[in-house]
């Protein structure tokens, strides 16, 4: 009798102890469950306020573009840059602090979000920052991912030779949408030797077709994608990007430089047939059917100049430097004779802020050209420079060159700036190397060229410590 009384007594205490735990339980799983659904909900603001800060850099760049030449002069009326909360439409407040602490093309935008609850008891901020500039000649990827391009080839490079091709600080891009042809890369584009190894190579490259490497097989780190049945993977998202879809643009503006170099100051150059001197009619514009003009190391052409060929042109024994100028040749140009002391010495290159995007295999110890000065500018010949433009240090011509037609190469040239070869329109022209072309990108260059259309796009896009 006592034996039951003692375990219906034990068997009591354990229900009422298990009562108590349950009831102490319950708070905790309360706690518990809110602390789960604070942090969904935390979780869906600070998405929502990421994506409403993001969708301001689009805001803001919509109204920045219709008076760009007066918000980079610090005039940013007619927009609400630095004008106080903004709100979405799904109703997110926003603000936009917009300044000039780029470099001199940009604008910098800071778009700040926040988010609450109903009861604004969950808050959360995002900021995300944006360079903005005019689109420059470059590639733009259906994902909007842009790069913009040192060397634009319409058509597929006629390349043969090694070290016949060199392109610095800035990419290559390949309009040709020949799917049957790949873009066969000869070194240094294709690879190079690094401390780690025999790597592919520099800068990137971006083609609307295949890309292959020269002597590449199947399965190598060379091969790359040269067609659709290689692999489902078109890129390495570093260093090649094959069948890329990308949009064409901006519009090169023919007609403005046209204007403009008839309106700039009276370059003088050599007819081809005679090589006797003949002026541009006016300034800067030659129009000479059936002949060629040519231009020496006598050309008179100050920094700035802009200069349009209505015709062939050559380069003979050049050193060329229009700084932020243009030369446009709507026929084909030659680059054909020079010599070891024809270029100039102790020009400073701008490095572009992007440049160390371009070398993407590269480790600690692999150096590349003004590493140390990205940014700044760099004079080829000094120890910083390294190997551009060797073994001279000298530069034959700065500026944009765009041919219309065949930009044709033949022994050593180095230059500096943007290169387009071929007319986007027509799918016309490209590039020939029966010599060697070395070409150092300058983003300030690019950012001068002049364009028919106006369009904005992120030099720099990043999240920051929200403001």
């Amino acid at each position: 009798m006592s034996n039951a009384f003692n375990e219906s007594g034990q068997m009591l205490l354990i229900a009422v102890l298990i009562a108590v735990l349950a009831l102490m339980a319950l708070p905790i799983m309360v706690l518990v469950n809110q602390m789960g659904t604070h942090q969904h909900v935390a979780s869906l603001q600070a998405t929502l306020a990421e994506t409403t800060a993001v969708s301001g850099i689009t805001y803001a760049a919509n109204q920045l573009a219709p008076v760009w030449p007066a918000a980079l002069a610090g005039n940013f009326t007619g927009t609400d840059c630095n004008q106080g909360t903004v709100r979405s439409p799904s109703g997110i407040p926003f603000t936009l602090a917009c300044d000039q602490s780029g470099r001199p093309y940009e604008i910098h935008v800071v778009a700040t979000a926040r988010t609450a609850t109903t009861n604004s008891v969950m808050v959360s901020s995002r900021s995300v920052e944006a360079y903005l500039s005019l689109r420059t000649v470059g590639i733009k990827l259906i994902n909007n991912y842009t790069a913009s391009a040192a060397l634009f080839v319409v058509n597929t490079p006629a390349q043969t030779t090694n070290n016949s091709l060199s392109v610095h600080w800035g990419p290559v891009v390949c309009l040709s949408s020949d799917t049957l042809h790949p873009w066969t890369l000869y070194d240094p584009l294709n690879s190079q030797s690094l401390s780690a190894g025999r790597l592919p190579g520099f800068p990137r490259k971006f083609s609307s077709s295949g890309i292959t490497g020269n002597g590449a097989s199947p399965g190598d780190l060379f091969y790359r994608v040269p067609d659709w049945l290689a692999t489902s993977v078109s890129s390495d998202q570093k260093e090649f990007w094959a069948f890329a879809a990308q949009t064409v643009g901006p519009q090169l503006n023919d007609a403005g430089y046209q204007s403009a170099a008839q309106a700039g100051p009276t370059v003088t150059a050599l007819l081809g047939s005679t090589q006797q001197p003949i002026s541009g009619s006016p300034g800067g514009y030659f129009s000479v059917s059936g002949d060629t003009i040519v231009f020496d190391g006598s050309l008179n052409a100050p920094a700035g100049s802009m200069i349009y060929v209505n015709g062939n042109a050559e380069f003979d024994h050049s050193a060329i430097d229009l700084s932020t100028g243009a030369l446009i040749v709507t026929g084909n140009l030659t680059l054909n004779n020079v010599g070891s002391t024809d270029g100039l010495s102790g020009v400073a290159l701008n490095v572009p802020p992007s440049a160390a995007l371009e070398y993407a295999y590269y480790g600690p110890s692999d150096a590349w050209p003004c590493q140390t000065l990205v940014g700044l500018t760099c004079t080829p010949g000094t120890p910083a420079a390294g190997t551009l433009f060797s073994p001279t240090g000298q530069m034959n011509f700065r500026g944009f060159l765009w041919v219309q037609g065949t930009l044709t190469v033949y022994n050593n040239w180095n230059m500096a700036g943007v290169i387009v070869a071929g007319n986007p329109s027509l799918q016309t022209g490209g590039l020939a190397t029966y010599g060697d072309l070395t070409l150092a990108y300058d983003d300030i260059v690019n950012h001068n060229i002049l364009t028919a259309t106006t369009e904005l796009q992120s030099d720099i896009f990043r999240d920051i410590p929200a403001r």
